[in-house]
């Protein structure tokens, strides 16, 4: 055979298998899922070796990458690092309510404010030694209700979390934490964080070579201590059983999009949100992509002796069609858990895209959307002058924390309400489907309505868990982006959702926030129908 021939169809193998990737990623979503590595041995998992800076480098600045490097790019984000040196050390429910789990998911901003988190997961005294509060002394009781539940916790999942990044001191944000709290860890890489490498190399930044030598560093970092990643992690008084990583479709490339420069327009909207909201957008140069943790622990309480978290980060910079495709690519690969399943992370559920723009993509973008063109057909059919942004300030108040109102095309929209409509949708083969409930009797505060057993009402949609710096007093600027979803139980409240709470208050503190999220937590019932009513009367307090 020709060598010509041979190049044909190794070209058609790989385009072939290019499309099954973009048209079936619930596919590949499945076969991840099915091949979960064997139960770890107590301690920690041996991790492929890590990317010399040399390599990193290449990450950076070479484009496509080299066959050896790219593949062992794969095979790092692929693996999780799993660690279960605290199994034997920490009794599961040390801290939580009698007959309850306690699960806490927190986006902690990839830890810049180390100190400050550490002290909230330890509790009232670590935390008022170490953190001004913004409380007097006489109001501290809701500030250390807060710090209590979070330092109770059984399982705590954390996005945006660093290991070996300049900004949080070259840290293992994910290990310090877990030793801290004696609990058991897995961490699952996002992305790996090139901006320094690629703007050093490129001489976009003044660097002060002589001072870098100095300092051991090159581009700006400690060459020897730069490892670069991002990722999700789970903290866990469990011990794991199971762990793996699924990649998430990809709707943003944040190599090939980043490297290139960016436009007025979108330099025009950088400008805006810094000096609206006091929040500045910079770029970010990385390789990785969304991901979602899936792992097994430990419960002997559980039907099948497991209980089964997913942590999903889903992509901001992508309108919320892509933020659906991603959650129903998961979706098809949690189908067949049959175990007890909570998921918990950060869903970005804005109802807006935060794709860097230019003028030619906000044209692209409204000649190609459907909604534009009825838009425009209505305001022909119906001529009221001001009729758009008339009904503005009613959409708004209506979708104002709330991103699960119904979508009414055109005239009402709310883009985001699809990936919440598929999720209460959604069956697991056993026939079972994630338990939207609000009642009065298991929900903080008394408050009803969809999915108030699992996330805080308020008195408009649900307790923001994000503010931008300056938000307004919350008129714009807040969301709800934060969420914990748990599998309907099999037996009267075993293992079903109670008390989601939003701890806004523990994460502002006199010198400003600890996370641009606040924490979210929820209360399982590890037994039958006793542990529900205890939860209740716990919250009639």
């Amino acid at each position: 055979m020709s060598s010509s021939t041979m190049e044909k169809i190794t070209h058609l193998i790989v385009a072939a298998a290019d499309q099954l990737r973009r048209v079936c990623p619930a596919i590949l979503v499945l076969l991840l899922c099915s091949s979960l590595p064997a139960e770890t041995a107590s301690g920690c998992e041996a991790h492929p070796k890590p990317f010399s800076f040399e390599e990193l480098v290449q990450l950076a600045n070479v484009n496509p990458l080299p066959t050896e490097l790219s593949s062992k790019l794969d095979d790092y984000l692929q693996q999780p690092l799993v660690c279960n040196e605290a199994s034997t050390k920490q009794t599961p429910n040390a801290g939580s309510p009698s007959r309850t789990l306690r699960i806490t998911e927190w986006n902690i901003n990839r830890g810049e404010n180390f100190a400050a988190i550490q002290a909230g997961m330890s509790g009232p005294a670590e935390y008022h030694a170490r953190v001004k509060s913004q409380e007097s002394a006489g109001k501290r009781r809701v500030l250390d209700e807060q710090l209590t539940e979070l330092s109770g916790s059984d399982v705590i999942v954390l996005n945006e979390v660093d290991i070996g990044v300049k900004r949080t001191e070259y840290r293992n944000i994910v290990r310090d934490l877990a030793v801290g709290m004696g609990m058991n860890y897995v961490y699952g890489i996002e992305f790996i964080e090139l901006n320094p490498l690629f703007l050093g190399a490129h001489q976009m930044d003044v660097i002060d070579l002589a001072r870098q030598r100095r300092a051991g560093e090159r581009f700006g970092v400690n060459s020897r201590l730069y490892a670069g990643l991002e990722g999700t992690a789970l903290l866990s008084r469990y011990r794991i059983a199971h762990a793996a990583i699924i990649r998430l479709p990809q709707k943003y490339d944040w190599y090939e999009s980043e490297v290139n420069s960016i436009s007025a327009l979108e330099q025009a909207r950088r400008w805006s949100a810094e000096k609206l909201f006091d929040e500045r957008v910079h770029r970010q140069v990385r390789r990785g992509g969304r991901m979602a943790l899936i792992v097994d622990l430990e419960v002997s309480q559980s039907p099948t002796g497991l209980i089964t978290v997913v942590c999903p980060h889903l992509e901001n910079y992508t309108p919320p069609a892509g933020r659906r495709a991603q959650m129903d690519a998961l979706l098809s690969g949690m189908e067949s858990i049959s175990n007890p399943v909570v998921l918990a992370g950060d869903l970005n559920s804005t109802g807006s895209d935060g794709t860097p723009t230019s003028v030619k993509r906000e044209i692209i973008k409204r000649v190609r959307n459907p909604r534009f063109w009825i838009g425009q057909l209505v305001s022909l059919v119906i001529p009221v002058p001001g009729l758009h942004f008339a009904l503005f300030p009613i959409n708004y108040a209506r979708k104002y924390h709330d991103p699960t109102v119904v979508d009414i095309p055109v005239l009402l929209s709310n883009r985001e309400a699809a990936m919440f409509r598929d999720l209460r949708k959604f069956k697991f083969a056993d026939g079972l489907s994630f338990d939207i409930a609000g009642d009065a009797g298991f929900s903080f505060k008394k408050k009803e309505g969809t999915l108030a057993n699992s996330n805080q009402r308020a008195w408009k949609g649900f307790a923001p868990t994000y503010s931008f710096r300056r938000n307004w007093r919350r008129l714009v600027g807040s969301y709800k982006l934060d969420w914990i979803l748990v599998k309907k139980s099999s037996q009267d409240r075993l293992l079903a959702p109670a008390r989601g709470r939003t701890l806004n208050r523990m994460n502002h503190t006199r010198d400003g926030r600890i996370s641009d999220h606040a924490p979210v937590t929820v209360e399982l019932g590890l037994s039958t129908s006793e542990a529900g009513k205890a939860v209740a009367k716990s919250n009639g307090k």
